[in-house]
């Protein structure tokens, strides 16, 4: 009977079973024992726990400033004239569900492997994305927070976590840009155009976003995703 490796997620016989047994490449992402303090999910807040799903107070605080500064940057981005007050409402509102069913995805994809996870701002990122959502340049850096996750996670974890924001973001982009040739609201347009751009940021091989993790897992996956995006961004513009 096969044991399943909990670091690479490789499957071993018996003598070859334990990490050390089988070179493996997934034990250097867990944590030496030493390091390890007991995860205590949010200790401080009013947690609630529901069919695996936990929520705290201070993780909505997070996400809500998180938030309100992707809002700003997706304003920006369409040059701070988007109309009337009802488009720039439903604007403002597709921007921030964008940003919220992004990190959402990341999380519940963790919680359903088994690990605990939580969404944190980023200092340094909220400031980037604070900054560049004010100052008149084309290109907007959207990275206020993060969701973390803690446990023993191997490649295979990782890439999916990672990968499933990213993915949001495409699939809500290519419903959104449907109903815009559907109907013909040019609003639709935009908000496909944002999901396109933060599926394209975040699909970057750079640290520390997602495409890096997804890129060290699989380039097969990580290539396919993110030139589907690439199409997908000269596409809707022409339409």
């Amino acid at each position: 009977m096969p044991f399943r490796c909990r670091y690479c997620g490789g499957s071993f016989c018996s003598e070859h079973r334990l990490p050390e047994m089988h070179q493996c490449f997934g034990i250097r992402l867990a944590p030496s024992p030493d390091r390890v303090r007991p995860y205590k999910p949010y200790e401080d807040t009013l947690g609630v726990r529901t069919r695996g799903f936990s929520w705290g107070r201070s993780e909505f605080l997070h996400l809500v400033a998180s938030a309100a500064l992707v809002g700003l940057a997706g304003l920006s981005l369409t040059g701070w004239a988007p109309g009337d007050l009802q488009t720039a409402t439903i604007l403002l509102t597709g921007f921030v569900a964008s940003f919220l069913g992004h990190e959402l995805m990341h999380k519940v994809t963790a919680m359903k492997r088994g690990f605990a996870a939580f969404f944190r701002v980023y200092l340094a990122g909220a400031l980037v994305t604070l900054l560049t959502a004010i100052l008149p340049i084309p290109f907007k850096v959207i990275m206020p927070g993060a969701v973390v996750f803690s446990g023993p996670a191997g490649p295979r974890d990782v890439g999916l976590i990672s990968l499933a924001g990213p993915l949001f973001n495409l699939l809500l982009a290519i419903s959104l840009t449907l109903s815009k040739i559907a109907t013909g609201l040019w609003v639709l347009g935009v908000l496909g155009q944002f999901n396109l751009f933060l599926a394209f940021f975040n699909l970057l091989p750079i640290q520390p976003l997602d495409g890096e993790k997804v890129f060290r897992w699989s380039v097969k996956i990580w290539a396919a995703v993110f030139l589907s995006t690439l199409v997908l961004m000269v596409l809707t513009r022409l339409v």
